[in-house]
């Protein structure tokens, strides 16, 4: 008997990206309001609410059969996708962010490499 609700199928899959790319899609767009982008913190913390918000809605949409095209349940199993795919974008920004923390500012001046005299 097969599982009507794979842990590992394209379904989960797809709630994984959808949520990690609304999460990403939104820090960018947050980005680009001059007020939003000195403030880390807020921006990351509503991109994470609009990944996970997009998420919770299209199982409530599933519950009450709102989606024509679709005739799926909701189902808690998408949900943690819906998470791990929020987590996931986070983690990418969390990288990001180090990295351009460790990058020297566009002008700087390169450190002269360490030679030896023999």
């Amino acid at each position: 008997m097969s599982d009507p609700d794979p842990w590992l199928g394209n379904d989960k899959l797809y709630h994984l990206l959808a949520c990690a790319a609304i999460t990403l899609a939104t820090f960018s767009a947050l980005y680009a309001v001059p007020r939003c982008r000195r403030r880390a913190r807020p921006r990351v913390a509503l991109s994470a609410l609009s990944g996970a918000g997009a998420g919770v809605a299209k199982e409530i949409g599933d519950s009450v059969n709102l989606w024509p095209f679709c005739p799926c349940g909701a189902s808690g199993r998408d949900l943690v996708a819906d998470g791990v795919g929020v987590a996931a974008a986070l983690a990418l920004l969390l990288l990001w962010q180090r990295a351009c923390r460790r990058r020297p500012p566009s002008g700087a001046a390169e450190p002269e490499p360490v030679t030896s005299t023999p």
